[in-house]
């Protein structure tokens, strides 16, 4: 499970090395996720890959590409993902940013976040650009 999710809207400076929030849209360069993967004994350990859905505030998917390499399953159905990490989880707790980047400009509104892995939906958080 993925607790305390947060997104927020970043830009780079210094040549891509320092982060910066931002929270108007025609200055954000991506979302950033971040949240921590709960212990879990159940789970088994090793590597996951944590994928991050983003819809935007006009009902669509973000994603590098609407192919197939850009999807993930969960719940029992399919969607693109903005960004994905992988992980190396060994049953303890793992802080995880995850930066998704848009193909075209970010647009003001709030954006619904899903974060999945091994099939299911582990959190879910928002962030609104103005």
């Amino acid at each position: 499970k993925a607790t305390r999710p947060v997104a927020k809207g970043v830009k780079f400076k210094s040549g891509g090395k320092k982060e910066v929030e931002a929270e108007r849209a025609s200055r954000v360069e991506k979302i950033k996720v971040s949240f921590v993967l709960g212990e879990n004994r159940i789970a088994k350990s090793g590597e996951k890959s944590i994928y991050v859905r983003i819809v935007s505030p006009d009902g669509k998917e973000i994603t590098k590409s609407a192919d197939s390499g850009n999807m993930f399953s969960f719940n029992g159905s399919k969607g693109y993902f903005a960004g994905k990490e992988d992980v190396d989880y060994r049953n303890e707790e793992l802080a995880v940013d995850v930066f998704c980047e848009s193909p075209t400009p970010f647009i003001p509104g709030k954006y619904l976040i899903t974060i999945g892995c091994d099939n299911v939906i582990i959190g879910e958080t928002s962030v609104t650009l103005k």
